[in-house]
């Protein structure tokens, strides 16, 4: 039986009582836990987005400088000669 990693309480699907199986995604929302009996089943149990971590600073730096970079071009265009 899959337990839960952060507070080690078993994962079992709400529908049926079976197992959840951790699936991955190709995407940037990551892993969760879906019915071990999918595609019968289709219950799935995802963390609550308060839970999820924060980006950190790094990434909140890299998106300021983007952000500031694609106004510096959009200035550039707009003041350059035509």
């Amino acid at each position: 039986m899959n337990t839960c990693p952060k507070c080690n309480k078993p994962l079992v699907c709400e529908n049926d009582g079976t197992d959840l199986i951790e699936k991955q995604r190709r995407d940037k929302t990551g892993s969760f836990w879906a019915c071990s009996r999918y595609p019968e089943c289709t219950f799935i149990h995802k963390e609550p987005r308060s839970s999820r971590p924060a980006p950190s600073g790094d990434y909140r730096e890299l998106a300021q400088a983007i952000a500031q970079a694609i106004k510096e071009l959009i200035e550039a265009i707009r003041t350059s000669p035509r």
